[in-house]
């Protein structure tokens, strides 16, 4: 057995490390007034005689006890002051060696090149390039993370070649001029002979400041590396980009939106900018002046894609097209203005326009039926294969498209926004034999469930002895639509898709590989996820059989 002096000095043991601190033995005892001190202090009166020499004594050691606890209370903070320093550098040592050992440091350069591409979207890619002087913005801020960042940034120059200069942004003050030339000129500099994409906007009226200045003579200097140009400005600011003229070697794309404030403007010359600029093949019109195309030497013999966001009238689009001989690309967003809506029907002289090498034509239309049909009586495109736009009530201008051309169209993407939808589909497709791909979706989020039980019931079974609809049909897209058909009409269209055939060999191109018999064998659907929902082993077994089906939107 321990005596009770070693048996009161282990009881004061930490139950973890078994260390007796100092100041915790067993001599210690809390202190606890006894009768005779708290007499003392409810009274004022003194200690008797007996009791003076034993208060003294008791004073004197309580003073002594309390000097040694400060004594100990002051190394103890010294001891935990020096496990603080301690804790703060095994921190500071855990952090390095993880950043040492951080998968970052083992990730090759052209592997950060990549990661810095895909943080700086060009505009020409994405449409969001912001402004790009902006020290404090991409993909001047990758350049000041580390020593070894800034190398590969700095060593970049595909990062540094986009530019989007919007004078608005710019303040007028002198320092902030300066200060917007110089960082220009560090990311000409940084780009070095890249090719570059440029958007320039000016929301001033041409009146040329002190930001022009300083700007626009070191944009004009790097022209002979634009390859995607955008010119937001007004018509009187075109001018003092003349001197482009003739060193545009590298350029392949331009957009314009051109502005003008008053009528007197729309007798400027035509500007001469893009007269000479040998790799120029697309071009893209925003909003701003309707006669644009006038407006500009362009070398349209050699444009191949040809793109319209404005609301321009058919007679631009079919100048255009009879300029552009080997165009092959067309987007226009509408060919009817705002104040023609309800006037008297729209005609169009002179001659049929034929465009041979037009294959693409994606056309977002208002469906007046005097404007719709008056440019499309205009063209005749032997070499349409994909054709994507609204269906108007009547499909007469399509219908007379397509047998005036002789055109064989591959594929038909149809924006619904009709009740007839499905008469009018059905009167298309008997003219469309070669098409391999139809999409039909809904205009707007807002639109309300679209017919299309009576089309879909006509592929399925021919109508009043005619041959079988779409007989070359592959690929059916019905996922953005909003219908709502008869439960069996889709299944029954798949199942009798699957067994179908086609004589020759429908992957190719060749035109003369016709169909013989049978319609061709589906390979790809594309439906709503309720519908998923609702006839989930339906799809799974068809899906069993190499039918590829898609429910969901990626």
């Amino acid at each position: 057995m321990f005596p009770d002096s070693d048996v009161d000095q282990y009881s004061c043991h930490c139950p973890h490390c078994g260390l007796t601190p100092r100041g915790t033995q067993a001599d210690h005892a809390p202190y606890i007034r006894n009768a005779r001190v708290e007499e003392l202090l409810s009274t004022n009166r003194p200690l008797l005689a007996a009791e003076e020499v034993t208060y003294r004594d008791l004073l004197a050691r309580s003073s002594e006890r309390l000097s040694i606890i400060e004594n100990e209370m002051q190394r103890l903070r010294a001891q935990l002051a020096l496990v603080e320093t301690q804790r703060k550098e095994a921190l500071v040592m855990n952090q390095d060696l993880k950043s040492i050992n951080s998968p970052i440091r083992r990730l090759p350069d052209d592997s950060l090149r990549e990661i810095f591409l895909a943080s700086c979207r060009s505009w020409a890619d994405v449409n969001s390039l912001f402004f790009s002087i902006n020290m404090r913005g991409q993909p001047w801020i990758l350049s000041q993370v580390c020593r070894r960042w800034r190398s590969v940034a700095l060593s970049f120059q595909k990062i540094w070649a986009c530019f989007r200069i919007d004078m608005e942004h710019i303040p007028i003050t002198r320092m902030a001029q300066q200060r917007a030339s110089f960082a220009l000129g560090q990311q000409i500099r940084r780009a070095g002979r890249h090719e570059l994409t440029l958007s320039t906007c000016d929301p001033d009226e041409g009146r040329l400041g002190t930001s022009y200045d300083m700007i626009l003579p070191l944009l004009l200097s790097t022209c002979s590396q634009w390859r995607t140009f955008e010119l937001k400005c007004h018509t009187r600011a075109v001018i003092h980009f003349a001197p482009i003229r003739g060193y545009l070697e590298s350029l392949e794309k331009i957009h314009l939106s051109i502005r003008t404030s008053s009528r007197g403007e729309q007798d400027i010359s035509t500007s001469n900018i893009f007269e000479f600029a040998p790799k120029l093949r697309r071009i893209s019109l925003g909003s701003g002046r309707k006669d644009i195309v006038r407006s500009f030497i362009i070398p349209w013999p050699q444009i191949i894609e040809y793109t319209d966001g404005g609301r321009r009238k058919g007679s631009h689009h079919l100048e255009v097209l009879r300029r552009a001989t080997a165009i092959t690309d067309v987007r226009i967003n509408s060919t009817l203005l705002p104040e023609a809506e309800g006037g008297v029907p729209y005609t169009l002289g002179g001659r049929t326009i034929r465009v041979p090498t037009l294959r693409n034509l994606r056309a977002r239309l208002k469906l007046n039926d005097s404007h719709f049909q008056a440019m499309f009586d205009k063209l005749e495109l032997p070499g349409l294969r994909v054709l994507s736009t609204a269906l108007p009530p009547k499909a007469d201008p399509f219908i007379s498209l397509i047998d005036r051309s002789q055109c064989h169209l591959t594929t038909l993407l149809i924006t619904a926004n009709t009740p007839e939808i499905s008469a009018e589909l059905l009167r298309l497709c008997k003219v469309t034999l070669h098409l391999r791909a139809l999409c039909i979706t809904s205009d707007g989020e807002e639109s309300g469930p679209i017919p299309i039980s009576d089309f879909l019931v006509g592929l399925v079974h021919p109508l009043d002895g005619d041959c079988f609809l779409l007989p070359a049909l592959t690929c059916l897209n019905l996922m953005q639509l909003n219908w709502n058909p008869r439960d069996s009409v889709v299944l029954e269209l798949i199942d009798s898709r699957l067994g179908g055939w086609v004589e020759g060999d429908e992957e190719s191109n060749n035109d003369s590989s016709m169909i013989r018999e049978g319609v061709a064998q589906l390979r790809k659907v594309m439906l709503p996820y309720s519908f998923e929902i609702a006839h989930k082993e339906e799809l799974e077994r068809f899906r069993s059989l190499g039918l590829k089906i898609i429910t969901r939107r990626s």
